[in-house]
């Protein structure tokens, strides 16, 4: 199209020339001298015979989407269009597309357009629309938009389709409040308060960052949707020490997170379940050992199981040392149609061989199993005594003696009673018979040093002890009887006199009638029943008068004699478990 740009310069005047004129209505066509109108084409009575008749101004019309360019004449001097075309008008035929020179706001339709420009540059300004709205026409405003005179607002009901577009990151739109529902959709469907920084989804007064509040069904779900194979539904739970913008690591038993249950119990709400995260050993760069916690509780939650960041399970701890560590009683209950099982498999490198632990399909009654506190020893079984507490017993009885002792021999360490020298005392005293070879001692159960036994395991026990003269036996005084007893003691604790007596020789017995060389054996044997860990010693029992001269009764002793030389006396300590 090709444009064509008229420029008026003739001016018609009469008279003297000045910047204003009057025309078309004017008989003489005189000059306007400082009149404010640039062109008067009013209508007078002179030339029209009317003051009705009105002359309009036909403006240039132009199509602002094909002018590409104002005219080479220099523009922003004193004599040649000053303002840049600021404020020149036209009637633009273009129905679509914007101007070729300069912005425009909107996009263009036909009608009057005016460029506003208050650059320093021909081609800086703007072609925007002149309103066309008449004066007496009533303005009107709806769909969220209100009017107050000529002033058009924002606050009324949004009653139309409305879409916002062009947000970008310097183009926003934000809202501002200071209120506790400063901001709501649809009533408390969402609210935002603006006070303490919350959003209500279902409540107007949320009591945390986001509340969700429903009456029941699915109002109150909150529901994570993902589709494609790349990506899941994701719940994040971050947690730093610091703050957003400086943040620092967390600290061993930190908590990280926590999905917390409360119930509503008549006045308030109840914590009687929560899942935790909590930091459980020390931080390092790119190591946090973590734990979860399950905790359960009808007022207040307690922790029932935990898993941690090893991998191990607790239930009744919170520091479990195997994968699976449980603090009680374990129940395996059945299915259906068969009896419950436990399965014990073999090393994975080995193959996947088990060994089942299976209850019978059917008990009369409850049963149980005890067994036995000390450690298993080689030969034995376990066996129950009938009320389903167990103790390592022989499988082969040949082989159940414990332990076989002979005599201490040593002959510089005879036993010297305290009986003294004074005639007439009495001489009461019990000491730990001695020894020095374990004659058999399989099991390792009889302490040489100190005279000791140590059941293995509880249960009936066959004892055998005595002592015996050698062939020819001296030392002894003649006329004195040397009355003694031989006792076995349970659980001494080091001490002779210690414990209890659990098997003696019954009755006083002579280590010689009142002749050197002829001695009586003196000998204890029978049953007894010993827990596990129970110790029994062989202990001489001397008890009679000290007499300076000659025996009294048959119960006394020499002045200041030696008990048990090495060529006078033999023991032997047997034990056999039955």
């Amino acid at each position: 199209m090709k444009k064509n740009i008229i420029t008026l310069t003739a001016i018609l005047a009469l008279g003297t020339f000045s910047a204003q004129v009057r025309t078309v209505n004017s008989a003489t066509n005189v000059s306007v001298t400082n009149s404010p109108a640039f062109i008067d084409a009013s209508s007078n009575t002179t030339v029209n015979g009317s003051s009705n008749v009105g002359k309009g101004l036909i403006f240039p019309r132009v199509d602002l989407s094909a002018m590409t360019a104002f005219p080479g004449v220099t523009a922003g001097i004193p004599n040649s269009f000053p303002t840049r075309f600021d404020g020149m008008i036209v009637y633009n035929t273009a129905s679509s597309g914007t101007a070729g020179v300069g912005s425009t706001q909107g996009t263009l339709t036909p009608g009057y357009w005016y460029y506003e420009n208050k650059t320093s540059s021909n081609t800086g300004g703007t072609w925007k629309p002149v309103s066309t709205a008449a004066a007496g026409v009533a303005n009107t405003a709806s769909n969220g938009l209100t009017l107050s005179g000529n002033d058009v607002k924002m606050g009324g009901t949004l009653s139309q389709a409305t879409t916002v577009s062009g947000l970008t990151a310097t183009n926003t739109l934000s809202f501002t409040g200071t209120g506790l529902n400063a901001f709501s959709v649809d009533g408390s469907t969402l609210s935002a308060d603006a006070a303490n920084h919350r959003i209500g989804i279902g409540t107007t007064t949320p009591g945390s960052r986001l509340e969700i509040t429903g009456t029941g069904g699915f109002d109150d779900d909150l529901s994570l949707t993902s589709n494609g194979s790349s990506y899941n539904s994701t719940i994040i739970f971050n947690k730093s020490r610091g703050t957003n913008a400086a943040p620092s690591s967390v600290s061993n038993s930190d908590f990280l997170g926590d999905l917390i249950f409360k119930p509503y119990a008549g006045n308030n709400y109840l914590t009687t379940a929560k899942i935790q995260v909590q930091v459980n050993g020390t931080v390092a760069s790119n190591s946090v050992p973590t734990d979860l916690l399950f905790s359960t509780g009808s007022s207040v939650g307690t922790e029932r199981m935990r898993i941690t960041s090893s991998g191990n399970v607790g239930i009744g701890t919170s520091s479990p040392a195997a994968p699976l560590d449980v603090a009680g009683n374990v129940n395996i209950s059945p299915k259906a149609g068969t009896a419950s099982s436990l399965n014990l498999y073999e090393d994975t490198a080995n193959g996947t061989n088990k060994i089942t632990l299976k209850s019978p399909a059917n008990v009369a009654t409850d049963r149980s199993i005890t067994l036995p506190a000390n450690a298993p020893v080689s030969g034995y079984a376990l066996v129950t005594d009938g009320s389903g507490n167990t103790s390592w017993g022989s499988v082969t009885p040949s082989a159940s003696t414990l332990s076989s002792i002979a005599l201490f021999a040593s002959p510089s360490v005879p036993i010297t009673p305290n009986n003294g020298s004074v005639s007439g005392s009495v001489t009461d005293q019990r000491f730990f018979q001695q020894f020095d070879t374990a004659i058999v001692n399989p099991l390792n159960n009889f302490n040489v040093s100190t005279g000791t036994f140590t059941a293995p395991q509880s249960g009936n026990y066959l004892v055998t002890a005595y002592i015996v003269p050698n062939a020819a036996p001296y030392n002894n005084t003649p006329n004195y009887s040397y009355p003694i007893n031989l006792e076995v003691r349970k659980n001494c604790g080091g001490n002779a006199s210690g414990g209890s007596i659990v098997m003696d020789n019954a009755a006083i017995r002579w280590a010689t009638p009142l002749v050197p060389a002829l001695r009586f054996a003196v000998n204890v044997n029978g049953m007894v029943t010993l827990a596990a860990g129970d110790t029994l010693n062989l202990v001489v029992y001397l008890l009679g008068q000290n007499s300076s001269t000659s025996d009294t009764a048959g119960l006394s002793f020499p002045l200041n004699f030696s008990y048990a030389g090495v060529t006078t006396f033999k023991a032997l300590f047997s034990v056999t478990a039955l």
